[in-house]
């Protein structure tokens, strides 16, 4: 796996500063092995399947900017995000063509500076002078555009990839972003009509067939998707984007910390990674509410935060309540009862565990038939509010405790006749009965809980002398440009990895190499002559004023902490 330091961020990813991307390891490995069997052509498309705002455009552009780094000839990134906008068909042919193209340059000068600034065709067929196949190619588009044929235009510009890939023998992966506005926004003709607009994701049909040029499609509506898909067996494999596991949860949550400079502690770490359950989404809202007198250090004020972002009112703005309208308005307009919004609430209710039509109607006393029901089942679920068990007779909401939330602030007045006030009272209670499953996991990723430590000491400018059991004159803590794991090339097959590296942003900075043991047995002898020799090592690679520090869970012997010294290294216990 490549480092995040190593990457080339050819791609401008929409998530911002890149040290905010962390996690998704699995889900790299997955698309990376699955590009492997591209090369062999053995493997079919993928529909990437998640609501809004789960980190599909992250993943995608993050797996972009990594194989444009590996940089294997035969693998060619390819990434186009379909825009919320009203385009016309030529219009669409053109700048999906032209942004191929561009990305196709770069990847093979390694000039990313194709990818960012206007590149008439002209210049391009300069570019590619020397390959009569892709010179002609874009001749023809030219011809396209000038016949206004925007049906010839876009079926010249969808097959492009497969068509360039049979004949260079490349593969060039194609990712198309919020794949679903193909449908809604483009229209063919030079006027602005809604009722001709498109049906263009028909063309992948085809198009997603190839496994020489196969794509992976996302989008923001997953019952939609899914419905695309199933029509197209054989040709899609449907991959769902799960939240982060706790440990790649809690590694955001410090490293939003770190980027935003807002202090956590082990426990509100851990209670955060929890009350999220690892959506990366809720994990930014809560660092960048507009909470007055926010503080991530204090359980109480972080379910205050999560109430205020949950809401929308005349005192309260919430992000993560936006972002749920959405879905609710599409859906509670489609079953504007009681009955409906009373079925999305008990399902909620019920966390992750499924309910048949028969319960969901005798728990609920519903006055309504069988069928009735279903139908007005159905029409949640392709709201992305609700979905399928393990058969079409099984039901289950979202298992979203956010959602949940919003709903009952928006909806639970009106069915159950309580007082607001009395709403939020019981979901105080809700989020407090989740602190002791996240006090569990406090002691978990101790490795961010020492880097978070040391980066707000830095900031309050504490002297690295109160931090450490034993000092080492000569060293401390300067403003850092990055601080991860790091694996270091010894050789062409040996690489010795460590568990914090702080790099200083200045060269007469300290930089820092870390151990971390967070075990209850004692600290060996073994462990600690393993560090001093990797720090034998290492001191020959990195700069000469880099200090080191040995961290332990629990405190060290006389003995081992002298041993320490003498051999110019640190130590610090936990708290």
């Amino acid at each position: 796996m490549i480092e995040p330091s190593e990457i080339i961020f050819a791609l401008k990813e929409e998530i911002g500063n890149s040290n905010i991307f962390t996690g998704r390891k699995k889900d790299i490995e997955y698309f990376l092995k699955w590009v492997e069997g591209v090369r062999e052509e053995l493997n079919i498309s993928i529909a990437i399947l998640a609501r809004r705002k789960k980190g599909k455009t992250a993943l995608v552009q993050r797996l972009y900017n990594i194989l444009f780094t590996i940089n294997d000839p035969m693998i060619i990134p390819f990434y186009y995000k379909v825009r919320e906008e009203d385009k016309s068909q030529l219009k669409l042919a053109d700048e999906f063509y032209h942004s191929l193209l561009c990305q196709y340059a770069a990847f093979k000068t390694r000039d990313i500076s194709f990818m960012r600034r206007p590149i008439p065709y002209l210049q391009l067929k300069e570019i590619f002078k020397e390959d009569i196949y892709l010179v002609d190619d874009i001749k023809y588009m030219e011809m396209c555009i000038k016949e206004a044929n925007g049906d010839k235009a876009w079926s010249h510009a969808a097959y492009a990839g497969e068509r360039i890939s049979i004949l260079k023998n490349e593969r060039i992966i194609q990712i198309l972003d919020e794949f679903q506005y193909l449908d809604q926004y483009i229209y063919n003709g030079d006027q602005y009509i809604r009722e001709y607009h498109l049906p263009l994701c028909g063309t992948y049909h085809h198009v997603g067939a190839s496994k020489i040029s196969p794509v992976i499609v996302t989008g923001s509506y997953v019952t939609w998707l899914l419905s695309i898909i199933n029509k197209m067996t054989g040709r899609y494999k449907a991959k769902i984007l799960k939240n982060l596991p706790l440990e790649e949860a809690m590694e955001a949550v410090y490293a939003y910390s770190s980027i935003y400079k807002i202090p956590v502690t082990k426990e509100t770490a851990a209670y955060i990674a929890t009350v999220t359950d690892g959506d990366v989404y809720y994990i930014a809202s809560l660092f960048e509410s507009d909470y007055e007198d926010k503080d991530l250090t204090d359980l109480d004020c972080i379910d205050e935060i999560i109430l205020y972002e949950t809401r929308t009112t005349e005192k309260e703005n919430g992000e993560i309540a936006r972002m749920w309208f959405e879905y609710l308005y599409d859906a509670t307009s489609k079953v504007n009862d009681k009955n409906g919004k009373q079925i999305i609430l008990y399902l909620a209710k019920q966390g992750k565990n499924e309910r048949t039509r028969k319960e969901i109607r005798e728990d609920l006393n519903l006055d309504m038939t069988e069928t009735e029901l279903e139908k007005k089942l159905d029409t949640l679920i392709q709201a992305d509010i609700l979905s399928y068990g393990q058969t079409r007779y099984d039901y289950k909401g979202l298992g979203d405790k956010m959602f949940e939330i919003v709903f009952k602030g928006m909806y639970q007045k009106e069915i159950d006749s309580m007082d607001i006030e009395e709403i939020r009272s019981d979901i105080k209670k809700e989020l407090r009965s989740l602190r002791g499953k996240a006090n569990f996991y406090k002691g978990m990723m101790t490795e961010y809980a020492v880097i978070n430590k040391l980066l707000f000491a830095m900031i309050k400018g504490q002297p690295l002398k109160e931090l450490v059991h034993t000092y080492i004159e000569g060293y401390e803590l300067t403003e850092c440009s990055s601080v991860m794991k790091k694996r270091f090339s010894i050789n062409q097959t040996k690489f010795i990895e460590v568990d914090i590296y702080m790099q200083s942003k200045t060269e007469a900075g300290n930089d820092f190499i870390m151990e971390v043991k967070n075990w209850k047995m004692p600290v060996t002898k073994e462990q600690i002559e393993k560090f001093i020799s990797t720090k034998n090592i290492l001191q020959n690679i990195v700069k000469p004023n880099t200090g080191y520090i040995f961290y332990s869970q629990n405190p060290l012997t006389a003995e081992y902490e002298e041993l320490l010294k003498q051999n110019g290294i640190m130590s610090m216990y936990g708290e």
